[in-house]
């Protein structure tokens, strides 16, 4: 799509023009492809779903990469068409909740990989006044029984940002204790209190295969380690 809107904007220098040339593009992919297994969406501006034969397309994805940032109107239009997002990556640059995202993942009938990433603007990162987290990770709970995979990389300081308003990211061990179907996990929280490592320990996955952290404390690595050894004897 990058490239596509390369080549457009050497055509035209009219926004409109683009916008139609784009959309045309979009319409024909559409119509050229028997089914769609995966989708980068975070450079389509157009609501794709609503195209002639968008949705008999569409039910077949399977993995989904998007924006947070993109309007929660795409996201409900895509939930109402695709029910099979077995892998899902979300790049967040949003300081607020994305109710659109909400109900993409409450419509998944067989979510395995989840994966969120924090990329705010510096600037952008500081004024963060808002929760853009717990919605979401609380309608992904909901998915446990399938969920395999859970990578999140959080950059906002919400004790700090958020003034009167503090948070620990108190969704966390929540959502990690209901994930018992986990074979690998991959967290990066910064700021992280003395009661999330004891919580930590408290964390039982039979399944568990692979760990990763940046920020663990010494005593949670150790019963981390020995989780590690039960779930993978070999």
């Amino acid at each position: 799509m990058n490239t596509l809107n390369r080549i457009i904007s050497v055509g035209t220098s009219l926004g409109y023009n683009r916008f139609l040339l784009q959309q045309e593009f979009y319409n024909v992919i559409i119509r050229k492809c028997p089914e769609l297994k995966y989708l980068d969406m975070i450079s389509i501006e157009h609501q794709i779903f609503y195209f002639s034969e968008a949705k008999a397309r569409l039910e077949s994805l399977c993995e989904l990469k998007c924006d947070a940032s993109i309007d929660s109107s795409f996201f409900y239009g895509l939930g109402c068409v695709c029910h099979n997002i077995q892998r899902l990556i979300i790049i967040n640059t949003n300081k607020k909740v994305n109710c659109g995202i909400v109900k993409l993942i409450e419509f998944q009938e067989n979510l395995k990989y989840f994966e969120w990433r924090d990329a705010f603007e510096e600037e952008y990162f500081m004024d963060l006044l808002e929760d853009p987290y717990t919605e979401i990770f609380h309608t992904l709970a909901k998915h446990a029984n399938s969920l395999n995979h859970f990578v999140v990389y959080l950059e906002s300081d919400i004790e700090y940002n958020y003034h009167k308003h503090v948070q620990k990211y108190e969704f966390l061990p929540i959502i990690l204790l209901k994930l018992h179907k986990l074979k690998s996990l991959n967290i990066c929280f910064p700021f992280l209190n003395k009661d999330f490592y004891e919580q930590l320990k408290t964390l039982t996955y039979n399944d568990l295969e692979t760990f990763e952290t940046d920020y663990i404390s010494i005593s949670s690595f150790t019963c981390t380690v020995a989780l590690k050894r039960f779930a993978s004897p070999k």
